[in-house]
């Protein structure tokens, strides 16, 4: 009689536990549905439709950590919660063929009036290209672009391992690739000494990012570990 009705408590409890989850409604995106207690979790829009990119979040954004972002976090509890993405138009663009620079190759695309300038290094074992090719890079690009930023690329200098060079300037060609790049985009008037300038690098780009970012004073980086 003490186990059944011990039974019945844990029953009673799950119950009236379930019964105080919080229910999420996401439209455009996927999440956690059912959320028991009262705790933190994870929600995303889905891939960006043909020439637009994720803009934010509407809805019950009280909630929501940051509704600019297409991944983020949200407070659950006893609630129901209602979220939608909404995304806007993107500029239809495609990049400059590769060039010349140095010891190396560059791409790049401006949008008119650009706010800034992305310099994008690939990491161990890349190219270039992989900011145009790869899904998940070409969706940050449509994102800059969209934004209004400008976004350049470089092949590191070693072709063989095709890892950016470490040491510390004057003499890391990939350095001085960099700065030959900017010189050449300040010749044809796409830039000039006020424009901000950032970098950003995955992986062994990551890790050379902080370095030119450094040595050439760029205003602020970004690093990816993947």
């Amino acid at each position: 009689m003490k186990i059944f009705i011990h039974l019945m408590l844990l029953i009673l409890f799950k119950t009236i536990v379930i019964s105080q989850g919080t229910n999420v409604s996401i439209t455009n995106g996927s999440g956690d549905g059912n959320v028991r207690g009262q705790q933190i979790n994870h929600i995303w829009a889905n891939p960006n439709p043909t020439n637009q990119v994720f803009d934010r979040w509407i809805g019950d954004t009280v909630f929501v950590q940051n509704p600019s972002e297409y991944h983020t976090k949200i407070k659950t509890g006893t609630k129901k919660i209602n979220l939608t993405a909404t995304y806007k138009s993107a500029p239809i663009w495609n990049p400059t063929t590769a060039e010349i620079v140095g010891t190396s190759q560059m791409r790049y695309y401006f949008p008119p009036n650009a706010t800034a300038v992305i310099f994008h290094f690939h990491g161990s074992g890349g190219s270039l290209n992989g900011l145009f090719d790869n899904i998940e890079q070409k969706n940050f690009a449509n994102e800059a672009v969209a934004e209004g930023f400008a976004i350049v690329t470089l092949n590191s200098d070693d072709r063989i391992n095709k890892q950016w060079n470490p040491t510390l300037p004057p003499n890391n060609p990939d350095i001085f690739n960099v700065q030959t790049a900017i010189n050449i985009l300040t010749q044809r008037s796409l830039i000039n000494s006020s424009t901000a300038i950032f970098a950003s690098g995955i992986s062994n780009g990551g890790a050379f990012a902080p370095r030119v970012s450094l040595a050439l004073n760029f205003r602020g980086t970004v690093i990816n570990i993947a």
